[in-house]
């Protein structure tokens, strides 16, 4: 039987809108709804960015003030006057999103780093920590003057902070400065603040520059000097802003005017709108959508916009899905008799119910090269559970292969091929040295000393240069038995038991070895796979190794591959160490480096 198309009530039709000959446009089969709710389950940027670039259909939903109004909702941003409605929330939304402090070290916590001292009379600026709580408990430090004028003063670009010349001018939104200001106890002192709109040239465009406070004794409390710009016209691109005082009884020290906390952001009115530039020729192009120069290569880049079709085109595959299968079983429940219902009912799963194949078709290579793009854990959680075609391609030999290849997983012995490619791949992937402070950077961190006798353990620097050149240090034993040890959670270093029990991966354990040239020494080194309970599953434990007095000193590695060791390992308890067979005093024991224990293919090892 023919399978029939799919429900209009699910499914955009755009030939209701266009002619029956054009072709339908890009993600077409989705309800606008559907849609938006996937455009409100992604990062703002990516919707405006890339979503609206796809088609018309998209371009419409990403536009719609029913989404910003909704995201607005999602994320938090109400307005302050609810009698007041904006006129464009998209605008609303991302003025939200990047509203700021654009002052650098308001609170003096970094010194008087960022600030501009214009001057710096009596004992000059200090940053004295708050005597009296501010309403905001999280600031803790103030900046104090002394007893001659000290100024200071940040130019803030309001390009660079993210807010192109074009948004500036055409949207003119509010720009709202505050600060803290308080006297010390009964001290008389004057405080001064000074705000200035700039052109391009530097040159006031508008100007907030209130008359100087005088404080004349009175409680130690703090108070707000806040201002709003509005209306103030196209051309600004910066603000300079300025603020001081001094102590009026000229005592020495740091008696003056305290200022705490200062502010100066943009933030949106609710009745924000767009406002025709009368200076700018060029078309305007709002902040949020000026073009992306990402800091990662282009072909990094790439890869990310792959992410974003898979995470939106297997969002709607499932929403889209379940819709139909919710609607096949209301069909079936509302059949007619029992008989009829189950014959029916079946009948409708089979005929209503397209397989995402058909309501989603994308040729195999290609889906091949997108999933080579999107990260590895996204291609097997998500994208192999959309359809049955997906998930052949997720699984393919090919893709894997592939993807080694590209990454440079490459195989030790090309005789010996994976009967795995995907497990080759995980495991090449995770591979890593599970013990931690195997070349003595951080002392004895990280290790469990069992034994140090003698003069105990000791780090030095490498006697003779090692095979690998940035290993600098090693650990040294002294004239008696020096063991340590370290204990490795498999399950911790993301190895689930299942995953040992079933796929039983190589083992692997290798350790760097060398005596001094001058004393004798010997060298040990027992490494034992655990269950749960720490009981001995498999252990590698050699015969000790011994160095005569007047050797090479060269250095020498020990490695060993656990494999087929049975399922109910857990743990991996690493030991070694040494002495030196002269029993002199101090440091002429065996010395160990760079020890490794790792989990890697079979045909890697």
């Amino acid at each position: 039987m023919k399978r029939q198309s799919v429900n209009k009530s699910l499914c955009y039709n755009p030939q209701e809108t266009s002619s029956a000959s054009a072709a339908p446009a890009p993600g077409s089969l989705l309800n606008p709804d559907v849609l938006e709710e996937i455009f409100l389950n992604l990062p703002a940027y990516q919707v405006v960015c890339c979503c609206r670039l796809v088609c018309r259909q998209w371009k419409e939903v990403a536009d719609r003030e029913s989404f910003w109004t909704e995201k607005c909702r999602r994320e938090g941003y109400q307005k302050s006057d609810a009698s007041k409605q904006p006129k464009d929330w998209r605008l609303f939304y991302f003025l939200c999103k990047k509203r700021r402090n654009l002052l650098k070290n308001p609170r003096g916590e970094d010194g008087l780093n960022g600030w501009e001292i214009k001057a710096n009379g009596g004992d000059r600026w200090a940053i004295q920590d708050i005597r009296k709580p501010l309403p905001d408990e999280t600031v803790k430090t103030n900046f104090v003057t002394s007893f001659a004028w000290c100024i200071k003063s940040q130019l803030i670009d309001l390009e660079k902070e993210g807010y192109s010349p074009s948004f500036i001018d055409c949207f003119q939104p509010d720009i709202r400065i505050s600060e803290w200001y308080s006297p010390l106890s009964t001290f008389s002192c004057r405080y001064v603040i000074c705000v200035e709109l700039l052109n391009l040239r530097k040159k006031p465009i508008q100007k907030f520059s209130p008359e100087t406070v005088h404080i004349t004794g009175g409680p130690e409390q703090w108070k707000q000097m806040t201002h709003v710009f509005q209306n103030y016209g196209s051309g600004v691109r910066f603000v300079r802003f300025t603020h001081g005082g001094v102590d009026s009884l000229f005592w020495k020290g740091w008696y003056g005017i305290r200022i705490a906390d200062c502010c100066v952001e943009i933030f949106p009115n609710s009745t924000v709108q767009y406002l025709k530039s009368t200076r700018s020729k060029t078309s305007f192009v709002p902040f949020y959508m000026t073009p992306i120069r990402p800091k990662v290569p282009f072909k990094e880049a790439g890869k990310r916009v792959c992410l974003f079709f898979i995470t939106a085109y297997t969002v709607a595959t499932r929403v889209l899905v379940g819709a139909m299968k919710r609607r096949c079983r209301t069909r079936k429940v509302m059949g007619g008799t029992p008989s009829s219902r189950s014959a029916s009912g079946e009948s409708a799963a089979n005929s209503a119910f397209p397989s995402n194949e058909e309501s989603f078709p994308v040729p195999l290579e290609v889906l091949e090269e997108i999933f080579l793009n999107v990260p590895h854990h996204q291609v097997v959680r998500n994208c192999r559970s959309v359809c049955h075609q997906w998930r052949e391609v997720a699984d393919s030999e090919s893709l894997w292969r592939e993807r080694c290849r590209r990454e440079g997983y490459h195989l030790h012995d090309a005789s010996k091929i994976p009967q795995d490619w995907r497990l080759f791949y995980f495991l090449c992937k995770k591979r890593r040295n599970l013990l931690k402070n195997t070349r003595a950077e951080n002392k004895l961190s990280g290790w469990t000393i069992t034994k140090t006798g003698g003069d105990h353990w000791k780090i030095e620097k490498c006697m003779v240069p090692h095979p690998n050149e940035a290993v600098k240090k090693n650990f040294v034993t002294s004239f008696a038995m020096c063991m340590k040890m370290q204990l490795i959670d498999l399950e911790k270093e993301g190895y689930s038991p299942s995953f040992m029990d079933d796929f039983q991966p190589s083992i692997r354990i290798s350790d760097w070895y060398a005596p001094r040239w001058d004393c004798g020494s010997e060298y040990t080194i027992s490494v034992e796979l655990l269950d749960h309970k720490k009981k001995v599953i498999e252990s590698f434990s050699p015969e000790l190794i011994f160095f005569p007095q007047w050797n090479d000193q060269q250095w020498n590695q020990m490695v060993y591959i656990f494999q087929n060791y049975g399922p109910g390992v857990r743990y991996v308890r690493f030991s070694h160490g040494g002495k030196d067979t002269q029993f002199w005093a101090g440091w002429y024991g065996i010395r160990v480096t760079d020890s490794c224990v790792e989990i890697c293919p079979a045909v890697d090892t």
